[in-house]
């Protein structure tokens, strides 16, 4: 979650000639990418420079790639596309449904992206926080718990998708296990028998925790978020390559050059247009991040990208161990102006993978490349004699004999080519709840990744973590608003009369003792319950959740009592535009966590991912993911009702 755009250098226009070892120009801060010549005649030069400081620096910190022949592993050097699952997402999880759905999360992707090799699960943030549960937690309490999970990795298994879990190391204030993390995640993969670790926030991961996995089984594979020291490649197979920068010539992301078999996921999360993810991931021979629901906030594909990606990962798959073993000769002429070329050789077959700069379509005679090349346009899957790219679109060709089934395959899918790049508009539902006189709610919230009542963008996330206020004008309807939340005792005698027990009651009323409140905490606010569980209640006493206009204006004008101690109160409407679902939190709490700064015990404080940093008022708000009401269910939250007057 860390890393972002304005954290990375500028892009270079233009790099000078005389490339050496020593004075290759590299982009991003830590270069992280070579930058490639502008001029043709300076690229074998600027090639010769790449080959010896991969020489130089292998030799320098006596690099062993052996782990990358660990026949475990094979699977990282194939997997060119990477899901990010909100495990809260309806795509995974409908209301009303107890298992996540992962068939139909594989089906969505190879619907639209031509397939997914491997899936990572998010589950805590930016839930994370509202009350005491850990990282740990939210795995286990997912539906079906750890058992549940390992069922659902077993289905993605027999249909050749890995699983990758994830681990955030800033989650420090919360409920601790009692053993380290890294024991913790041993166990967790003991459990789950998943395939990899996501590690968020790191640019690697602790010997002690490599060390603790590998204890468990070979072939859990490491993926950090952050840029991968070359000191790291050796044992970490997977890296992000978030935000990286290019030049017009494309150039080359030192990691995959240093070790071809190691994989990136190229990303820039708020992008909506991803040709620059694409185009660099091709020339490089690496991967992609899919990734449209940013933490709750929806930032879909357009059907262009959608249809590249099919293209482009069609091809990698097709011919994978010449990205991961063959012989990579960067950026080769094309005759083309715009149009530029990677070459990879294996066992005497040469592939050549083309990108296209220009805003206009390109047509590059095959033999401009290579007169060995086999008279085939692979976008396409027909026979040509020169490779078409749509505009900054992309293409292949290769030597050799065709493999017809793959060609049949690409002309049905290059049926489907979209070139709209416009990415489609999800809508927020309801729009509006209530009708009345209008008044200007003013609120104030914590700015986190998930957004508020809109999602976030590549604009707001530059205040991330920050206080912010929005006006929003309302209506507050003509509902009459409980003065105080549900108490214990109320919700108690809701139970007796009605004998509702929810369809799944884990966690449901957890701090109460054999289905009572304690005496002492009878006339508390009920806590422990989800939406459902408070609708419920609403019905039952001829009212409905209070929406949030009403609960505002009520409270600003005194007409209510805020909870003693203060705690999050649901306020209606729910909200969904078919992926996420949510429901906005008012009032704040008293007990959730806060920032702190760094101790001894605790060198990293909190960095900022929990969803606290202001003292409770009636005027702070927090969105919710909504997932199931196991999940739900919070120590932190309650509810009011609204009836007519």
């Amino acid at each position: 979650m860390a890393c972002d755009e304005q954290h990375r250098g500028a892009c270079v226009s233009e790099v000078q000639m005389n490339s050496t070892p020593d004075n290759l120009p590299m982009l991003d801060q830590g270069g992280l990418v070579f930058a490639a010549p502008e001029r043709e005649a300076d690229w074998p030069a600027w090639r010769t420079a790449l080959a010896q400081w991969r020489e130089r620096e292998r030799a320098r910190i006596r690099y062993n790639g052996a782990a990358y022949d660990c026949p475990a592993f094979a699977f990282t050097q194939r997997d060119f596309v990477c899901y990010f699952l909100m495990l809260s997402d309806q795509l995974v999880l409908q209301p009303g449904e107890r298992e996540l759905q992962i068939d139909r999360v594989i089906d969505y992707g190879l619907r639209n992206f031509g397939g997914f090799d491997s899936i990572v699960l998010w589950h805590a943030y930016p839930q994370i926080g509202f009350d005491d549960r850990n990282q740990f937690d939210f795995y286990r309490d997912q539906p079906g718990g750890l058992a549940g999970l390992r069922a659902l990795i077993g289905k993605a298994h027999a249909r050749d998708v890995r699983i990758y879990l994830n681990y955030n190391p800033w989650d420090v204030a919360t409920r601790r296990e009692g053993v380290s993390d890294e024991t913790a995640l041993a166990e967790l993969f003991r459990q789950t028998h998943a395939d990899g670790l996501f590690l968020d926030t790191l640019e690697n991961a602790s010997p002690t925790l490599r060390q603790s996995l590998d204890a468990v089984r070979d072939g859990i594979a490491f993926e950090s978020e952050l840029a991968l020291p070359l000191t790291s490649v050796a044992d970490h197979h997977i890296s992000w390559g978030q935000w990286f920068s290019d030049t017009h010539a494309p150039g080359v992301i030192r990691n995959r050059w240093f070790e071809q078999r190691h994989m990136m996921h190229m990303i820039k999360r708020w992008h909506t247009d991803r040709t620059e993810v694409l185009h660099q991931a091709f020339m490089n021979g690496a991967g992609v991040l899919v990734w449209d629901n940013v933490f709750g906030s929806m930032v879909p594909w357009s059907p262009r990208d959608q249809s590249l990606l099919r293209a482009m990962a069609s091809i990698q798959r097709r011919y994978a161990r010449h990205f991961s073993h063959g012989e990579w000769t960067p950026l080769l002429p094309t005759g083309v102006s715009d149009v530029f070329a990677s070459r990879w050789t294996l066992d005497g077959q040469s592939l050549y993978t083309l990108i296209n700069r220009s805003n206009e379509s390109r047509t590059v005679p095959l033999a401009n490349l290579d007169p060995r090349l086999a008279p085939i346009d692979l976008l396409r899957g027909i026979g040509a004699t020169e490779l078409h790219l749509p505009p900054r679109g992309l293409n292949a060709a290769v030597s050799g004999l065709a493999d017809n089934a793959f060609l049949q395959a690409r002309r049905e899918d290059f049926c489907r080519y979209d070139d709209n790049a416009a990415p489609p508009t999800l809508a927020i539902s309801p729009a509006t709840v209530e009708t009345g006189n209008t008044f200007e709610m003013i609120v104030r919230y914590r700015n986190r990744e998930c957004g508020l009542y809109a999602p976030a963008t590549r604009a707001t996330n530059n205040d991330l973590h920050k206080m912010l206020t929005v006006t929003r004008t309302v209506a507050a309807g003509h509902k009459r608003v409980a003065r105080h939340a549900v108490t214990n005792a109320e919700y108690h005698d809701f139970i007796v009369a009605t004998g509702y027990q929810p369809v799944d009651a884990y966690r449901f009323l957890a701090h109460w003792v054999k289905g009572a409140p304690r005496l002492a905490e009878r006339d508390q606010p009920v806590r422990y319950v989800s939406v459902e569980d408070a609708i419920a209640y609403a019905r039952w006493r001829g009212g409905e959740l209070v929406d949030e206009a009403a609960w505002h204006l009520a409270a600003q004008q005194g007409q209510i009592e805020l909870t003693q101690p203060r705690l999050w109160e649901f306020v209606g409407p729910v909200r969904s535009d078919g992926r996420v679902r949510f429901i906005i939190l008012r009032g704040g709490c008293d007990t959730e966590l806060l920032e702190k700064p760094p101790t001894v015990e605790n060198p990293q404080g909190n960095p900022g991912w929990y969803p606290g940093a202001s003292p409770p008022a009636f005027e702070l708000a927090a969105k919710y993911l909504l997932s199931c009401p196991r999940l739900d269910r919070a120590a932190t939250i309650t509810f009011r009702i609204a009836t007519d007057q």
